[in-house]
């Protein structure tokens, strides 16, 4: 068993404009948070290959910052900026989360708005002019945004806003092709698999058949022990036909069913304990993450979007100096064989009356333990993305000692 301990911090070039959502759930962050988790993108991944665009942005506005966003239940994922360097803030905290909720585009002027007029980045770092765009992805639901902030402008232009739709435009592109070539990889993996489990398996019936002919002289057979070994290899070439039409049939259903890529459970974690120790640095929280240090892999299809939103509602719900625990398992004793994800914190717990309207998604707002806003979503979500791959979700919680959440994914 392995762990991983939050050692080191995360700075931001400044908080982007609280915007209070409604107390009640806004059904479009559920969908968000499942149009992203189908991306299954490493954030912080993206960075060199979109990091250019962010600064042309800056260059067409003339703005001091520009922003690549993704949107998740929890948090806003910068995964490039102007300004250099990725990194996070809560979903409530960013003016982005305002904008995917626009068909088009959101401007506003922060120092005229009386949402924002007297806050810290307009009063004090002299912020004035937000101009954002979603980022839909060929899809309904936006999943993020790129936003330009300035200090010495009040307005674009016509042209500045168009050539911003322009580069919005290519960055939808792009994280399109990205997670198409992440497709095709994964695709061009299990054809592999498929030719070296089809070379073992038709090996030992073309063995017998050659050897049919290398040992026994035909001329002198007898007719009787001629039809004997006739038939057999006549048996082993059927088998041979039935077995690869079974693993063809089999693996070319998996592959249009299976398209995501293969972690074992220490990739998993170390990249869990890198997207969610940010989160966890400023409240001072302890994130312990542990894991079995097995070679085996398993489909990491919405592993990181599930147990991230486990670890990000824990975080939000555990005051200043406490723990979150995560444990990453492989459960061989199930049928099927199952990873089990259990997330753990001494948060302030959850009345039994509220689990229920949690896990529905008609849970009202409510305040996590440094005035961060929660709304059951990411648990909703966990629970509804798990079911629909055949996993099982659990949660037990005692108010004033913490919530367990226990989820379990077939991977067979």
């Amino acid at each position: 068993m392995f762990k991983l301990l939050r050692t080191c911090s995360s700075q931001v070039p400044f908080d982007i404009f609280v915007i209070p959502k409604s107390a009640q759930l806004n059904v479009h962050d559920l969908d968000r948070a499942s149009a992203l988790a189908a991306l299954d993108f490493d954030y912080n991944g993206l960075k060199n290959e979109l990091e250019s665009l962010s600064i042309l942005a800056a260059k067409i506005a003339g703005t001091e910052l520009s922003e690549i966003n993704l949107l998740d239940s929890y948090a806003q994922w910068t995964v490039a900026s102007s300004l250099g360097g990725s990194y996070q803030k809560p979903l409530e905290a960013t003016v982005c989360n305002h904008t995917v909720e626009e068909a088009r585009d959101f401007e506003t002027r922060l120092d005229l708005d009386p949402r924002f007029k007297n806050k810290e980045f307009v009063t004090q770092q002299g912020f004035i002019y937000y101009f954002g765009i979603p980022l839909t992805l060929g899809q309904t639901i936006p999943v993020g945004s790129l936003c330009v902030v300035g200090k010495s402008i009040n307005s674009l232009s016509k042209d500045q806003k168009d050539q911003l739709h322009l580069i919005a435009q290519q960055i939808e592109q792009y994280l399109g092709l990205k997670q198409h070539t992440v497709h095709l990889e994964a695709q061009l993996k299990q054809q592999q698999q498929l030719t070296r489990r089809l070379a073992h398996d038709i090996r030992s019936p073309l063995s017998g058949i050659a050897q049919l002919k290398t040992e026994q002289d035909f001329k002198t057979m007898e007719r009787e022990d001629l039809e004997i070994y006739l038939s057999a290899a006549v048996a082993s070439a059927a088998a041979i036909l039935t077995l690869t039409d079974d693993i063809l049939s089999k693996d070319a259903a998996r592959l249009h069913t299976n398209a995501s890529a293969y972690v074992t459970l220490t990739e998993l974690g170390t990249k869990l304990y890198e997207l969610y120790t940010p989160q966890a640095t400023p409240k001072n929280i302890e994130l312990q993450i542990d894991y079995d240090a097995t070679s085996v892999k398993v489909p990491r299809k919405n592993l990181l979007p599930l147990a991230g939103n486990l670890i990000a509602n824990a975080i939000k719900f555990t005051p200043s100096g406490g723990k979150v625990s995560v444990t990453l398992k492989i459960l061989r004793d199930q049928d099927p064989t199952c990873i089990e994800i259990q997330v753990e914190d001494n948060g302030i717990g959850i009345a039994p009356e509220n689990l229920k309207t949690i896990t529905s998604g008609t849970a009202r707002a409510q305040a996590g333990t440094a005035g961060e806003t929660g709304y059951g979503l990411g648990l909703r979500f966990v629970k509804e993305l798990s079911e629909r791959q055949g996993g099982t979700f659990t949660i037990t919680s005692k108010e004033g000692l913490g919530t367990k959440v226990f989820l379990r994914l077939p991977i067979d």
